[in-house]
């Protein structure tokens, strides 16, 4: 609990000189990217010639010339640029204060004498009294200057995080930041030291307004003042991808969950490791890292041909260089791109397809991609000369399937520039032995006439049982593709398959991840993309949800997500890190981006964890290294491997909910419509309806019997609580239900399916007209599209035969008109012989009976092959003939 400051002189005369200051604790704080939170504009905030302004920032990224607190200019773009703001200088590295009179000429600065340290909280406060500016880092008096004037009065709002310069966002900072003040007087020393260590009251002196940004969810940033300066997330109340983000400061304060052990790579590794690739090339269960290197700038072009390594990792923890055990000497390349790892050759040993683009430097010469077959003593053997396309292309990924259903793993190559070749299917012979397919792609994607596809997976995304094709495109493509295969290896573009790459077409997409993700059956896609200007500046993760026939509906709002804008994704591995069931996502970048780790919570939803992960500049997998069966993490950095050891489980409290978007509660449902999230040992519950909390709604399951927006809160022990995503129940009508009759058809009310009774037992019919075969009490049950049910009244059916003339007392003919099979029921009495013959109008004989019995009889003509036409059954006994028209019709 932290205290109040009712006075601040009387507990901080032993603080001052003291520059051991410690961030007071909170449950949340607020990330932000270069965004802003901004409060209302008010007469309160715009400063005068006294004022004091503070905050705790904890910097992730040097961000140069961005605001931490303050207010920019009227004009932001031009001299004096900013009003009174605590910000970064010109290098990002180190804070200072400024101040100006709205005049051109008047910026002033205090900058910090050292620089400011990245991940670590700082205070900072800064105080304009008497016409002298003040910066306090860390309680301590850092500088100070005289004032150039009195700062204008205008309406800019008061940012932290970020301002807004004439209607947009600028000059916003990557830090975490809590606990900002404002105060219409100048602290003294004692007073910022006091501030900084502990909330003020709220009716402290001078105080205008605090924000203690720990909400932890929400729009809405509360003002601790009394004062009623509530601050917003973002330039509008409803959420958005700029806005700041909410995080938990348990999984910090709980760290480690993965312990970081370092090894000197011996041997020592030539040159740095641009990434690496897992397999286990040897098959003891222990992954391999095949780690590779690029020359840049290529000088003299093409490029500087570099040598694989393979790294191994041990069950201590360590990991070796054992290139030389593992691959042929010799085996070198430009620009290592991907590999695919599958048994092509089918001899039980993993082999390896490493392609490559050659230097990425117009004209994109290309180079050959490489073939290794996996040995019985676990090396690999290149076979590239013998068994592979000799080929110089600008291979930028590869994907192996059997796409033609042959047994043996084929090869897509996603060939996007320089030479003449574009994309091409690789068929393999059974021996691995592969050859260029023909008329495999669509000559639009062949052709390039679409532009390039960056990335790709096979999967069988319309579950069909053959492997299907996702591409992923650049930025001039119209956007990503999906290609059907028809069961033999050729693929036709499915139309309208996906809306749109995000954040849009103009950005390149990557690589991706396939798997079920929201475990409805079909598979799902996860795409790392960036932008195509500013070029692979960014990062970006799509979520794309299969609708179970090969289209996708975009759902990149269940990912929190936050990257810096200078580095791209390179790889998203999909890995069960806290062993739930749900998948993680680790992210391995190009090492402008902080590697990043996603926890799944349900319902396809993905949240940042904000843990320590082990040092990297660039490749980073997962591996379980200590074989204990949870996921490690593999990272290099220069001539040092980290492996992160998976210490402690990464859970979160998670709420999925099995109905999710608008869900119908039919207007007769007398037991509602029931909501459920997992039931767990340690969980709590909690549901709303519109956002508030339902009065002994606490249990896994809620019914719902009235319309409203649904979430439940669940809250997994010590875990920091998660809220699901909403289910939208609207009233739905029922659907109206009754029958009417057409000759010897019963015909139902329109809906979206039918259920048929005779005499209360249900019939196997499910159309929406029925033929009886026998007379009853009829009724019939209709759902709509939502649904909802309603069933009809009884019907009472008498089924007749179409007869001319009856000699044979109690003869039935049904059904009649039939489309195949006539029922002919005669009660008798008759004696002798009977005789039932079925003729065409022109006397030719279709089918013919004769039976020798007293009594009733029952027997059956089957005109199911005949044409559609009027037929005649004469049924002949000793006491006459009777003849019946018979007709023919449908199918």
């Amino acid at each position: 609990m932290q205290k109040s400051i009712l006075t601040f002189l009387l507990c901080c005369v032993s603080l001052i000189g003291s520059a051991q200051i410690t961030a007071p604790g909170q449950s949340n704080i607020l990330k932000f990217n270069n965004s802003g939170v901004f409060a209302p504009v008010d007469d309160r905030l715009k400063l005068g010639g006294e004022f004091t302004f503070s905050a705790w920032v904890n910097p992730t990224a040097r961000t140069p010339h961005s605001l931490i607190v303050g207010k920019p200019a009227t004009d932001r773009d031009t001299d004096p640029w900013m009003t009174y703001v605590l910000g970064w200088n010109n290098t990002g590295n180190r804070v200072e204060f400024v101040q100006t009179t709205g005049a051109a000429g008047t910026y002033r600065s205090i900058a910090s004498p050292n620089d400011i340290p990245l991940n670590t909280w700082t205070h900072m406060a800064a105080t304009l009294s008497g016409g002298t500016m003040q910066l306090y880092i860390n309680g301590q008096l850092a500088g100070s200057i005289q004032s150039p004037g009195l700062p204008q009065s205008n309406n800019v709002p008061f940012g932290i995080g970020g301002g807004i310069n004439k209607g947009n966002y600028c000059c916003g900072s990557n830090a975490y930041i809590k606990q900002v003040g404002v105060w219409s007087r100048a602290l003294s020393a004692a007073e910022v030291q006091a501030v900084a260590q502990a909330v003020p009251a709220a009716n402290a002196n001078g105080l205008v307004a605090f924000w203690m940004l720990d909400e932890g969810s929400g729009q809405m940033a509360q003002d601790r003042s009394g004062n009623n300066l509530h601050a917003t997330l973002g330039m509008t109340a409803t959420a958005d991808p700029q806005d700041p983000i909410w995080h938990s400061t348990f999984y910090t304060e709980k760290e480690p969950f993965f312990a970081s052990r370092a090894t000197t790579i011996s041997p020592a590794l030539p040159h740095g490791l641009e990434d690496i690739y897992p397999m286990d090339i040897n098959q003891d269960g222990r992954l391999e890292f095949l780690g590779v290197s690029i020359a840049w700038p290529p000088t003299p072009f093409p490029g500087t041909f570099r040598p694989i390594q393979v790294l191994a990792t041990h069950q201590n923890l360590t990991v070796t260089n054992q290139t030389a055990t593992f691959i042929p000497a010799g085996l070198e390349m430009v620009h290592p791109r991907h590999i695919a790892v599958a048994d092509f050759n089918k001899d039980g040993f993993k082999d390896l397809v490493m392609i490559g683009h050659g230097t990425d430097t117009h004209p994109f010469p290309g180079e050959q991609s490489q073939l290794l077959f996996g040995q019985a003593d676990g090396t690999l053997r290149n076979v590239t000369s013998t068994h592979f396309p000799q080929s110089i292309d600008f291979t930028h990924h590869v994907s192996a399937a059997d796409i033609d259903g042959d047994n043996d793993v084929d090869l897509y190559m996603a060939n996007i520039g320089g030479g003449t070749n574009g994309p091409l299917i690789y068929l393999n012979n059974g021996s691995g032995v592969f050859s260029v397919g023909t008329n495999n792609l669509p000559v639009a994607v062949a052709a390039r006439h679409l532009g390039a596809f960056t990335s790709s997976a096979f999967a069988d995304f319309d579950g069909d049982g053959d492997q299907d094709l996702f591409l992923g495109g650049d930025e001039n493509t119209a956007g990503n593709l999906v290609l059907l295969n028809n069961g033999s290896g050729v693929f036709t573009i499915k139309e309208n398959a996906i809306d749109r790459k995000v954040p849009g077409n103009n950005w390149i997409t990557v690589a991706f991840a396939v798997a079920d993700f929201d475990k409805d059956g079909d598979l799902d896609v996860i795409s790392s993309n960036t932008p195509g200007q500013p070029f692979y500046k960014g990062a970006f993760l799509q979520l794309l949800l299969n609708n179970g026939n090969a289209s996708f509906t975009d759902a990149s709002s269940r990912i929190t997500q936050e990257f810096s804008s200078e580095g791209w994704i390179k790889w998203v591995d999909t890995v069960d890190f806290n062993k739930d069931g749900i998948l993680d996502l680790l992210l391995s970048s190009n090492g402008a981006v902080n590697n990043n780790l996603f926890i799944g919570v349900g319902n396809a939803r993905f949240k940042q964890a904000p843990v320590s992960l082990p040092p990297s500049d660039g490749p980073m997998r997962a591996a379980d290294v200590d074989g204990d069966g949870d996921q490690d993490i593999v990272s290099v950095k220069g001539n040092v491997a980290y492996v992160g050891e998976n210490v402690q489980l990464l859970a979160y409290s998670t709420a999925p909910l099995n109905l999710i978007g608008e869900q119908a509660l039919c207007q007769d449902a007398a037991n509602g419509l029931q909501l459920n999230t997992p039931a767990k040992p340690n969980n709590t519950y909690l549901w709303l309806k519109d956002g508030e909390a339902i009065s002994n709604a606490t249990n896994p399951s809620y019914t719902v019997t009235i319309p409203g927006r649904y979430r439940v809160v669940v809250k997994n022990g010590e875990y920091p609580a998660d809220t699901s995503l909403v289910a939208n129940v609207v009233v739905a009508p029922l659907p109206q239900a009754s029958i009417t009759q057409n000759g010897n058809q019963l015909i139902s009310t329109e809906g979206a399916s039918y259920k048929w009774f005779r005499n209360d037992v249900p019939l196997t019919e499910t159309t929406r007209s029925i033929t009886p075969t026998a007379s009853g009490q009829y009724k019939v049950e209709v759902s709509n599209a939502a649904g909802c049910k309603a069933t009809s009244a009884a019907f009472a059916f008498t089924l007749t035969a179409a007869q001319d003339e009856v000699i044979v007392k109690h003869t039935r003919v049904f059904p009649n008109p039939t489309s195949g099979k006539v029922q002919v029921q005669v009660d008798g009495p008759y004696t002798g012989k009977l005789t039932a013959t079925v003729v065409t109008t022109s006397g030719k004989v279709v089918q013919k009976k004769t039976f020798r019995k007293a009594g009733t009889l029952t027997f059956t003509f089957d005109l199911g092959k005949q044409a559609n036409q009027l037929f005649l059954l004469k049924i002949e006994t000793e006491s006459g003939t009777s003849t019946f028209k018979l007709i023919k019709s449908g199918e």
